[in-house]
């Protein structure tokens, strides 16, 4: 694969799951490899900058003692869930698909939903 056709994929790629509104962005266009690149920085920058801002508001909730569901959590501190287990207090809701399903597909499933949360451990 050439270089030129490397970056049209991955610019094609960045763009589709950046979603980002200020950079622009029209498919119709002639491809041009160097505007490309730049373009791709611009929105993998926005797309890091939204991953900051959802990390910053997690830890922010952790740190106000509310509960923050433990994939989150995962994902913006970098532990693992036994590790989280350890250094948090754990909350586990169970709750029926049918009655707490937000679209039509979720209330048809069987069974359990299962939801995890962490929070800072409150000490009396």
């Amino acid at each position: 694969m050439k270089r030129d056709e490397i970056v049209k994929a991955i610019y094609y790629c960045v763009y589709d799951s950046a979603g980002c509104d200020s950079c622009e962005f029209d498919r119709s266009e002639e491809f041009n490899s160097a505007r490309a690149e730049a373009d791709c920085r611009e929105a993998l920058m926005c797309m890091l900058a939204e991953a900051e801002q959802e990390r910053t508001a997690i830890l922010r909730s952790l740190f106000s003692g509310e509960w923050v569901e433990s994939e989150a959590l995962q994902e913006a501190t970098g532990l693992t869930f036994e590790e989280c287990f350890k250094t948090f207090e754990f909350s586990r809701t169970a709750e029926w698909w049918s009655v707490v399903g937000k679209t039509e597909e979720e209330r048809k499933r069987n069974g359990m939903k299962t939801t995890n949360r962490f929070r800072l451990w409150t000490r009396c």
